[in-house]
This record gives C-alpha cells, structure tokens and sequence, in this order.
C-alpha cells in the first residue's frame, strides 16, 4: 500500500507541474525521481479450501459475522478481490453513481443482489478495466451455503455483503481488520492475507473454484503470465 502510495504522489506531482506549472511540484517530483523504495514481494501462499472454509465458519458460528462468511467465500470460489465483492467507498465527487450515499462518500464497484438473476447466474464487473464476468452459483457450493443462510436478508438491489454493525457496506479497512481476526480465531496463520483468496497470476480456477465465464483479453493473460514469473 505504501509503494502504491508514493506512486500516486509522483502522479500528482507530475500533474502539479505539467499542468498547473507550480515549480515546487518540479522540485518534488525530482526528489522522488531519485528515491528508491522496495516494492512488496509477490504472493506465494494461495489459501487452501480448508482455509476458507474454517474462515466462513469462524466469522458465521463464532462472531456472527454472516457477511464476513459471504465475501469469504465469493472472494475464494469466483476468483474476485475484495473491493470486487464489498465495494468502496469513495468522495461523491469521484465519477459514478451509487445510491448508497452516507455523507460525503458514496458506495461502488462491490456485488449486489440484482446480480444474481432468479437461475443463479451473477453478472458482473470486476478489475480496474471493468471485464464483465457470469458465473453459474450452482457451482459454487460455498457461496449458495452462505447465500441460503442470508436469504432474508435479500433485497430487490441493495449491496450483497453488508456490514452487520453499521447495516452498510463494509469499509475496506475495517473489514481487513475484521477479517484478519476471523482468520486467527480460525487458525489461519497471518502469512495468509484476505488477497491470498486469488493466488498471484490465477486466470482460470481449479477444482475448488466455480466456473467463471470471462472476457479473456491478451492485457489480462499477460498479467497473469507475469505474476506467475514473480512468483
């Protein structure tokens, strides 16, 4: 997080001078042309079935975190990232339109129970490039489990995993921070990371995955192909 941070900094400076042709910027962006910072290594724990399953467990028996037991396991069956399937938060002023507004924020990007069509195929768009994805839940045993357990809770379109608290999606922080208490009181070792629920450079799913019908662009098998270098 720290490295994609200064990358925004050089981004934002970059824009400072070029554009608004504030010499400061210059001076800033020159000092971090200079500065060398370690990049984090690439993930090489993939969370196992076991992991995930024991993780929905914990959240759903132990704290009552249904939501918790959900995303855990859309996240691991559909090959999605977090922010794929709880969603951010964002300024209003960012582009895009939500209905779930709480004061100067408002909700995107994140599952919503219109997505699920009465066959139980999820329709979606996931990634930075917004690559449309369907999925046939009947293939994936984990997530029609925590969907039966939550079926009251369904609404006409509303958010898919809401925060049990606070009755609204998750914000991205406080959910890591839950979850990784999930993961402990599970006995999933903190070498495993919530990210760890789509191994580094995994295009297509194994045999404890659904089947993902995608859009399979030569960007994204590229990405792929170079994570699995790394790793």
């Amino acid at each position: 997080m720290a490295h994609s941070l200064i990358s925004r900094l050089r981004v934002l400076f970059r824009f400072g001078f070029t554009m608004l042709e504030d010499q400061e910027c210059l001076r800033l962006l020159n000092v971090l042309s200079e500065a060398r910072f370690r990049s984090s290594s690439p993930r090489n724990l993939p969370m196992t079935a076991q992991q995930a399953n024991a993780i929905r467990t914990t959240a759903r028996e132990w704290f009552g975190w249904d939501s918790i037991a959900l995303a855990q396991a859309l996240q691991f069956e559909l090959l999605l990232g977090q922010k794929d399937v709880t969603g951010e938060w964002v300024p209003l002023s960012e582009p895009g339109a939500s209905d779930v507004v709480v004061d100067e924020e408002k909700w995107l990007r994140g599952l919503r129970w219109s997505d699920i069509d009465d066959d139980l195929i999820l329709r979606h768009y996931v990634g930075s490039s917004r690559r449309p994805i369907e999925v046939d839940l009947r293939t994936a045993p984990m997530v029609i489990e925590e969907l039966e357990a939550m079926a009251s809770l369904r609404t006409s379109s509303g958010p898919l995993v809401v925060c049990e608290i606070t009755a609204y999606p998750w914000s991205t922080a406080e959910f890591r921070r839950k979850w990784r208490i999930v993961a402990r009181k599970a006995g999933v070792p903190d070498t495993v990371q919530n990210r760890d629920s789509l191994p580094a450079g995994m295009i297509v799913g194994g045999p404890d995955r659904a089947r993902v019908s995608q859009r399979m662009t030569m960007k994204r098998i590229d990405y792929g192909l170079r994570m699995l270098r790394r790793t």
